[in-house]
């Protein structure tokens, strides 16, 4: 499901992605039903997402603001299931202090696994993580248009042209990395998504894990080996790297609660060692 803008009332709008592309007449909507399913990206303006917002229902204390949005889809996960994002970038005015009358901007990722799951439950199954480089470069630039915004020559006209700018790169950086997947040779596909060859970073984690760092996914039938600063890498029972990622404390803390991730077995991690020799 991807957000499809505010109704009068301000309650935000879901679709399924495949219905949000018929609705506006995409020109490439058939290729989110081709074997395998194809990337396909979509921009729309701040305007057309809350058009429907009725005057008395807008934020007019923070002047609440979205300027535009990204959607994107299918990702393929490793269940075979697929994914769709969207890409929002937001502002609010700036109330007091030096930047008063200046815009904060923000760049909020919006995505749910197939049965509801947060977006970062579903890092591990995904064979990588493709919009990583897109929203770590829109982030910065974001942060530098806010920096422009005391100049002279800085308008809300050139604010919202800017930040189209933004989102127009967004889309093209995700197409370009599709693309860029698709020219591989079938091996390396392989190779990448099977996890072949673990890092030097997983290994040396898995040689120093103490068993308190170590769980099994109960859902994936992986292992799991905690590294540090939120270092996570998952292993499949062969001995294969599937992926190695990135976890904050408190995502890590809710599988662990959730029952998702039980403690690992001393003689789970003695075989992954054993394989991985």
């Amino acid at each position: 499901m991807i957000f499809a803008g505010y109704g009068p009332s301000g309650l935000p709008c879901f679709l399924d992605f495949g219905q949000w592309l018929l609705e506006r007449k995409h020109p490439q909507v058939d290729r989110l039903y081709r074997q395998p399913p194809e990337l396909v990206t979509d921009v729309a303006s701040g305007r057309e997402l809350s058009g429907d917002l009725l005057d008395e229902y807008r934020d007019r204390e923070h002047d609440y603001r979205i300027h535009g949005q990204v959607t994107a889809g299918w990702f393929p996960l490793r269940s075979g299931d697929v994914l769709a994002l969207t890409f929002q970038v937001l502002s609010s005015a700036v109330r007091k202090g030096r930047n008063k009358g200046c815009r904060q901007l923000s760049l909020n990722v919006l995505g749910a696994g197939p049965n509801g799951e947060p977006l970062e439950e579903l890092y591990d199954r995904l064979p990588r993580i493709p919009w990583t480089a897109p929203v770590k470069w829109s982030q910065s630039v974001l942060r530098s248009i806010e920096r422009s915004q005391g100049r002279k020559s800085s308008t809300p006209e050139l604010l919202s042209k800017r930040v189209e700018g933004v989102l127009t790169s967004i889309a093209r950086r995700l197409d370009h990395d599709h693309r860029s997947r698709g020219r591989r040779t079938s091996h390396a596909q392989k190779r990448h998504a099977e996890g072949e060859r673990p890092t030097r970073m997983a290994l040396r984690d898995l040689d120093r894990a103490a068993v308190s760092d170590c769980f099994y996914d109960q859902r994936k039938r992986t292992l799991i080996v905690l590294g540090e600063r939120g270092r996570v890498h998952v292993w499949s029972a062969a001995g294969k790297l599937v992926t190695s990622i990135r976890y904050k404390p408190d995502a890590i803390e809710r599988k662990k609660k959730k029952e998702v991730w039980r403690p690992a077995r001393n003689e789970e991690i003695a075989g992954l060692r054993k394989l991985v020799q």
